[in-house]
This record gives C-alpha cells, sequence and structure tokens, in this order.
C-alpha cells in the first residue's frame, strides 16, 4: 500500500532527475522540524520552467496532473494539485511569484530520508509562513517548531521575517505562549 513518503520520494525523484529547483513547505516541513502530525497533502514550490518534460514525468510515475491547469497556474501566480491515481494523498505546487518564495528556495536545507536527498524550507521560514497563515493548526505547527528546534533556531532571521511578513505581534505572542508552557515564566 503506498503512503504518502512514497508519494514525496516519487515527487522528489522527478524534480531532481529534471534538475528543478524546490522546497518542501507546509504540513511534511513541520514534520521535519516539530511535531509529526497526519496530513494528505505535500506542498512544494517549484522552480518550473519545463512544463511538458514535467507533466510528463510526473504521469509516469502514476499522478494525474493536467498541462493546461499547470500552464494557467504558472500565468495566474497561482498554484496547482497534482492527484496520485491509487490513493487520496495530493501535491499542492506554487510556483516561484516574489520574495517570500526565492527566500524560501534560497534557505532551503537538504535533508537525507532514505538515501535520497530532500530541500526543505528552513525552520523559521515555515514557523514564519504558518503564523502568517494563522489557522490553530498553523500556529501550533509554528509552536511545535520552536520548542523542538530550540536552541539552533536563527531567531534575528525569524524575527526580521516575521516583520516582513507583518506577523511580529503574533511571534511575540507565540514566544511568550511557548515560555508559559515551558514553565520559564
Amino acid at each position: 500500500m503506498r503512503d504518502i513518503e512514497d508519494v514525496m520520494r516519487d515527487l522528489v525523484h522527478v524534480l531532481n532527475e529534471l534538475d528543478i529547483k524546490y522546497v518542501i513547505v507546509g504540513g511534511m516541513a513541520v514534520n521535519c522540524w516539530g511535531n509529526i502530525r497526519t496530513t494528505r497533502d505535500i506542498d512544494v514550490i517549484i522552480d518550473l520552467k519545463d512544463v511538458n518534460s514535467f507533466v510528463r514525468k510526473m504521469e509516469e510515475k502514476g499522478f494525474m496532473v493536467k498541462m493546461e491547469e499547470v500552464k494557467k497556474a504558472m500565468e495566474e501566480r497561482s498554484h496547482f494539485t497534482i492527484f496520485d491515481r491509487e490513493y487520496l494523498f495530493h501535491i499542492d505546487v506554487k510556483g516561484i511569484y516574489g520574495k517570500r518564495e526565492i527566500e524560501s528556495i534560497e534557505r532551503r536545507i537538504g535533508i537525507e530520508i532514505d538515501g535520497m536527498k530532500i530541500y526543505v524550507a528552513s525552520p523559521e521560514d515555515v514557523i514564519a509562513n504558518k503564523l502568517l497563515f494563522g489557522s490553530e493548526q498553523d500556529i501550533r505547527d509554528a509552536e511545535s517548531i520552536y520548542v523542538r528546534q530550540k536552541g539552533k533556531i536563527d531567531t534575528s532571521y525569524l524575527e526580521k521575517r516575521c516583520m516582513e511578513l507583518g506577523v511580529h505581534k503574533e511571534y511575540k505572542e507565540m514566544i511568550e505562549r511557548v515560555k508559559k508552557y515551558m514553565g520559564e515564566i
């Protein structure tokens, strides 16, 4: 039976084979840096130049992806979804459209999973973006990363990033909650 890790391996294999710059974000990045949680999708930012090759390779791996949807998403600077043919997993793909995506790609961290190098958003970028999205789950994700990566986080970059994204207040509130949970105040 296929699981989300199999889907990610197939995605990363195609991206690496086609030499496409990418960064895994969202719930899968949270699983790398924070508390493990269930997710049914993989969120990825990619620097897609050759749509035809990408779509063909993904279809060869057993995914459903529509060429016209990919091209439209790239033109409109939005996202598109790739579906696994067998299970309910899917991949949400976004292009590089601005400073936030560029910085996430530049600051990505290569980790090895099952002998395969996978590029994941830095803990700081995941925290800042989770605070920006701001759902209850996003806030819990940001807190879990902050706690698990305590002492390893580049706090000056994180604070700067939160200022740029307009979530500095949320960042400070998160720190206070974490300190309270950990008995530091």
